[in-house]
């Protein structure tokens, strides 16, 4: 989602820790590719967290993005990830 929102939508590294509530040196080591392996994930995971983070960013823009909406982001996603049914 850090790489995403970073490069497709132009947010900067304070803004997206802001945003998902984690430290800006946090989301600098995802950009470099310290963390957050994708390439273990499959694709139909990744296409999900494009789409979270298009909303993400949407509400972000919006100016309605809450707590609770990225609670229900991080869920979706781990959902899936773990194949828990909702």
């Amino acid at each position: 989602m850090v790489r995403v929102l970073h490069e497709k939508y132009g947010l900067t590294q304070v803004e997206i820790s802001r945003i998902l509530g984690i430290t800006q040196p946090a989301v600098s080591q995802y950009l470099r590719g310290v963390r957050g392996r994708t390439s273990d994930l499959p694709d139909d995971v990744l296409a999900l967290i494009d789409e979270q983070a298009e909303r993400v960013y949407r509400l972000y823009a919006e100016g309605s993005l809450s707590e609770r909406e990225m609670v229900d982001v991080y869920c979706v996603i781990c959902r899936r990830i773990t194949g828990t049914a909702l």
